[in-house]
């Protein structure tokens, strides 16, 4: 068995040539757990071509991340298609109050909802309370929406002067927060890519790094260990 082969097709525990397999492989064609090349097959695989668990390259399959110009994969950088379904980050229920302890307290959430008062003005209600709205430009349209729907929202306000409070941000109080959808239908195509995927790598890589282990363990079984 051999610590270090070099050579056009070296098989060693690190392997460096055209054709290198090894537990790290450097070479046009590389195969190992680390593996560096042109074309790449590995735990690790880093090439113009890369197949892995982390995959980069030019054109690479990641099956946990990949870093590519084109490929596919989990975590992904690159233009890379998304083959593990991912659940929707969950949206955090702001802490809510009432609008006298956003005045007091300098801001805070509410649920509330939002009225129409005389000419262009804005109220915000909650608790019995309705105070007159202080409203940005950039928020006024969809404010004065929901003030016509009458949906119940959360909404951030900040202190104003004792007449008013501004409305800093808003959200919608009736999505279900309760929850993770997993599956939708994209979430099946993910499903069956990975597991094609998968399948993939098995054949082109982990069955060609078994027999090498297996080459390797009958190598040092009868000519022991060295180092080149």
């Amino acid at each position: 068995m051999r610590i270090l082969a070099v050579g056009q097709h070296a098989e060693g525990v690190i392997a460096i040539g055209q054709e290198a397999t090894g537990f790290f492989a450097l070479g046009q064609f590389a195969t190992g757990v680390i593996a560096i090349g042109q074309v790449a097959r590995g735990f690790i695989a880093v090439g113009q071509l890369a197949l892995g668990v982390f995959a980069v390259g030019q054109l690479a399959l990641g099956l946990t991340f990949c870093l590519a110009m084109l490929g596919a994969g989990g975590r992904a950088k690159g233009i890379v298609l998304p083959i593990v379904p991912v659940p929707p980050r969950r949206k955090k229920m702001p802490k809510l109050g009432s609008i006298a302890e956003a005045r007091q307290n300098g801001s805070g959430w509410v649920r509330a909802t939002l009225k129409k008062g005389a000419g262009t003005e804005i109220l915000v209600s909650a608790g019995g309370e309705s105070t007159p709205l202080t409203v940005s430009p950039d928020l006024f349209l969809a404010a004065y929406s929901f003030a016509k729907s009458g949906q119940e929202l959360f909404v951030e306000l900040t202190s104003g002067d004792r007449r008013s409070v501004r409305l800093r941000a808003m959200a919608n109080a009736t999505e279900d927060r309760s929850g993770v959808k997993w599956f939708s239908g994209w979430s099946i195509v993910q499903l069956v890519l990975l597991a094609v995927a998968a399948w993939g790598y098995m054949q082109f890589f982990v069955v060609d790094f078994l027999d090498f282990v297996v080459r390797l363990s009958q190598d040092f079984m009868v000519n022991g260990v060295t180092f080149v």
